[in-house]
Protein backbone atom coordinates (compact mmCIF):
# COMPACT_ATOMS: atom_id res chain seq x y z
CA UNK A 1 0.00 0.00 0.00
CA UNK A 2 2.79 2.31 0.66
CA UNK A 3 3.82 2.08 -2.53
CA UNK A 4 0.44 2.89 -4.13
CA UNK A 5 0.03 5.66 -1.80
CA UNK A 6 4.00 7.07 -3.19
CA UNK A 7 2.84 6.57 -6.78
CA UNK A 8 -0.37 7.96 -5.86
CA UNK A 9 1.29 11.27 -4.62
CA UNK A 10 3.71 11.14 -8.11
CA UNK A 11 1.35 10.86 -10.09
CA UNK A 12 -1.11 13.81 -8.71
CA UNK A 13 1.95 15.91 -8.65
CA UNK A 14 3.12 15.40 -12.34
CA UNK A 15 -1.28 15.77 -13.30
CA UNK A 16 -1.27 18.93 -11.44
CA UNK A 17 2.09 20.22 -12.05
CA UNK A 18 1.04 21.87 -15.36
CA UNK A 19 -1.65 23.70 -13.69
CA UNK A 20 0.65 25.55 -10.50
CA UNK A 21 3.82 26.14 -13.24
CA UNK A 22 5.74 23.53 -12.36
CA UNK A 23 6.69 22.28 -15.94
CA UNK A 24 9.63 22.71 -17.69
CA UNK A 25 9.55 24.61 -20.71
CA UNK A 26 12.04 22.31 -22.79
CA UNK A 27 10.61 19.28 -23.50
CA UNK A 28 11.60 16.22 -22.91
CA UNK A 29 14.08 13.78 -24.65
CA UNK A 30 13.17 10.23 -23.87
CA UNK A 31 15.24 7.63 -25.34
CA UNK A 32 13.80 3.40 -26.16
CA UNK A 33 16.92 1.67 -25.01
CA UNK A 34 16.50 0.42 -21.57
CA UNK A 35 20.01 0.41 -19.62
CA UNK A 36 18.74 -2.10 -17.65
CA UNK A 37 16.32 -4.91 -19.22
CA UNK A 38 14.96 -5.67 -15.37
CA UNK A 39 13.89 -3.02 -14.63
CA UNK A 40 10.62 -1.08 -15.47
CA UNK A 41 7.23 0.00 -14.20
CA UNK A 42 4.09 -2.20 -13.09
CA UNK A 43 1.18 -0.98 -13.37
CA UNK A 44 -1.26 -1.63 -10.53
CA UNK A 45 -5.03 -3.40 -11.55
CA UNK A 46 -7.29 -0.64 -9.31
CA UNK A 47 -10.19 -1.99 -10.84
CA UNK A 48 -10.57 -4.93 -9.07
CA UNK A 49 -9.28 -4.20 -5.58
CA UNK A 50 -12.88 -4.26 -3.82
CA UNK A 51 -11.37 -1.62 -1.09
CA UNK A 52 -10.79 0.71 -4.13
CA UNK A 53 -14.43 0.07 -5.48
CA UNK A 54 -16.01 0.55 -2.08
CA UNK A 55 -14.82 3.86 -1.84
CA UNK A 56 -15.25 4.62 -5.41
CA UNK A 57 -19.09 3.22 -4.72
CA UNK A 58 -19.67 5.08 -0.94
CA UNK A 59 -18.42 8.63 -2.28
CA UNK A 60 -19.56 8.47 -5.87
CA UNK A 61 -16.13 9.84 -7.27
CA UNK A 62 -17.13 8.05 -10.78
CA UNK A 63 -19.99 11.36 -10.41
CA UNK A 64 -17.89 13.24 -8.84
CA UNK A 65 -15.56 13.12 -12.26
CA UNK A 66 -17.68 11.95 -14.86
CA UNK A 67 -18.08 15.62 -16.89
CA UNK A 68 -14.08 16.89 -16.53
CA UNK A 69 -12.95 16.34 -20.19
CA UNK A 70 -9.00 15.28 -19.00
CA UNK A 71 -7.38 13.47 -16.65
CA UNK A 72 -5.48 16.47 -14.93
CA UNK A 73 -9.04 18.11 -14.82
CA UNK A 74 -10.53 15.18 -12.49
CA UNK A 75 -7.55 14.83 -10.67
CA UNK A 76 -8.28 18.52 -9.62
CA UNK A 77 -12.13 17.52 -9.05
CA UNK A 78 -10.96 14.69 -6.57
CA UNK A 79 -8.35 16.95 -4.89
CA UNK A 80 -10.72 19.62 -4.26
CA UNK A 81 -13.34 17.11 -2.86
CA UNK A 82 -10.97 15.56 -0.45
CA UNK A 83 -9.89 19.31 0.61
CA UNK A 84 -13.86 20.35 1.22
CA UNK A 85 -14.40 16.98 3.01
CA UNK A 86 -12.67 18.83 6.66
CA UNK A 87 -10.94 21.68 8.04
CA UNK A 88 -6.82 21.03 8.84
CA UNK A 89 -6.44 20.05 12.57
CA UNK A 90 -2.42 19.47 13.22
CA UNK A 91 -3.77 17.43 16.66
CA UNK A 92 -6.58 14.61 15.45
CA UNK A 93 -5.77 11.63 14.53
CA UNK A 94 -8.77 8.84 13.14
CA UNK A 95 -9.76 6.45 14.86
CA UNK A 96 -8.19 4.10 12.31
CA UNK A 97 -5.38 4.87 9.76
CA UNK A 98 -7.72 4.19 6.55
CA UNK A 99 -9.65 6.02 3.93
CA UNK A 100 -12.64 5.15 4.62
CA UNK A 101 -12.67 5.52 8.61
CA UNK A 102 -11.27 9.14 7.63
CA UNK A 103 -13.79 10.06 5.25
CA UNK A 104 -16.63 8.93 7.83
CA UNK A 105 -15.11 11.03 10.44
CA UNK A 106 -14.81 14.08 8.55
CA UNK A 107 -18.52 13.28 7.49
CA UNK A 108 -19.23 13.46 11.27
CA UNK A 109 -17.42 17.25 11.96
CA UNK A 110 -13.96 15.67 12.86
CA UNK A 111 -11.10 17.50 11.56
CA UNK A 112 -7.60 15.64 10.99
CA UNK A 113 -4.08 16.47 10.01
CA UNK A 114 -2.13 17.39 6.44
CA UNK A 115 -1.14 13.62 6.28
CA UNK A 116 -4.81 12.37 5.64
CA UNK A 117 -5.29 14.76 2.91
CA UNK A 118 -2.39 13.32 1.46
CA UNK A 119 -4.13 9.56 2.17
CA UNK A 120 -7.69 10.47 0.94
CA UNK A 121 -6.05 12.16 -2.66
CA UNK A 122 -4.03 9.22 -3.04
CA UNK A 123 -6.78 6.35 -2.33
CA UNK A 124 -9.37 8.65 -3.99
CA UNK A 125 -7.43 8.86 -6.85
CA UNK A 126 -6.37 5.23 -7.06
CA UNK A 127 -10.34 4.53 -7.08
CA UNK A 128 -11.14 6.95 -9.90
CA UNK A 129 -8.69 4.72 -11.69
CA UNK A 130 -5.86 6.60 -12.45
CA UNK A 131 -3.14 4.54 -13.13
CA UNK A 132 0.15 4.58 -10.86
CA UNK A 133 3.34 3.01 -12.54
CA UNK A 134 5.57 1.66 -9.13
CA UNK A 135 8.90 0.87 -10.06
CA UNK A 136 10.15 -2.53 -10.20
Amino acid sequence: MRKALEAGVLAAAFLLAPQVGWAQSKPLVYSSQTANSATGFAYLDTAQDAYLRQLRRENSLQHLTAHAPLARDKALLVGQWVHRLWKHSGRNEPSAPNVLTIISEAKASKNFRCVEYAKVTTDALLAWALKPACWR
